[in-house]
């Protein structure tokens, strides 16, 4: 299921103004694209943008997006719940909080859903007062195959540009089954460029490696694991 941008499509959702302050999320075109948008206002930001339901089964499910902000921190999440209020969105897709980064960063998150169902993508905007805009591009929602293996987890620690990357690469896969391929590949990105050459290790193993980091301030890093079953590579 992918849901975009458009004006048609926006006037399905469900538009939350809990300051009641008047200041909503709408379309908006930025640089020649359209976004989901949340614009500035004089009091704190309360404001939910609700999508039309969507028809999910129990599993695991990969949320793809890009976001990105114009010279202020701000802070925003994407939540998926049953129903069209804030009370109901109870799995949170991610969170950026104090962040600010003009560049376009896209980025793919994995989340369980508890009970199959009609379910709801939820973008919330709670910024401080006075800071400016919050863009959110496309979202795409997509059923994993529960042989995918999970996400690795990973640490940075920075001293200025000299970084290390600290990771687990994972063990078990998406349905809960212990990984026997003989090696997990590794990629990463940064701000959506890849970062670092693909990274080959066992399944299961705690790995360091040490870089410069291409550029001071906040950035996005993501890592993506992948093994080979049956010829064909199968990815987080």
């Amino acid at each position: 299921v992918t849901f975009s941008p458009t004006n048609e499509f926006f006037q399905e959702c469900t538009v939350l103004d809990l300051n009641e302050d008047g200041k909503k999320w709408q379309i908006k075109d930025h640089e020649g694209e359209n976004y989901f948008t949340y614009q500035y206002g004089n009091e704190d930001a309360d404001d939910w943008l609700i999508f039309p339901g969507m028809n999910l089964t129990a599993g695991s499910y990969k949320i793809t997006t890009d976001y990105h902000t114009r010279n202020y921190p701000e802070n925003f999440k994407l939540c998926i719940g049953n129903d069209v209020t804030p009370e109901s969105m109870s799995v949170e897709v991610f969170r950026r909080e104090n962040y600010n980064n003009s560049t376009p960063v896209t980025e793919s998150f994995t989340v369980e859903i508890p009970a199959s169902g009609v379910w709801h993508l939820g973008l919330y905007a709670y910024s401080e007062a006075n800071k400016f805009y919050i863009y959110v591009g496309e979202i795409s929602v997509e059923k994993l195959d529960p042989s995918q293996p999970k996400a690795p987890e990973f640490t940075i620690e920075s001293n200025g540009l000299e970084s290390k990357l600290m990771f687990t690469t994972p063990s078990t896969t998406l349905g809960g089954d212990a990984i026997t391929a003989d090696e997990v590949k590794i990629y990463s990105t940064w701000d959506g460029e890849e970062l670092l050459d693909p990274y080959i290790a066992a399944p299961g193993s705690e790995q360091t490696i040490e870089f410069e980091a291409p550029d001071f301030g906040e950035h996005t890093v993501t890592l993506r694991a992948s093994v080979v079953v049956d010829g064909n590579e199968l990815f987080s």
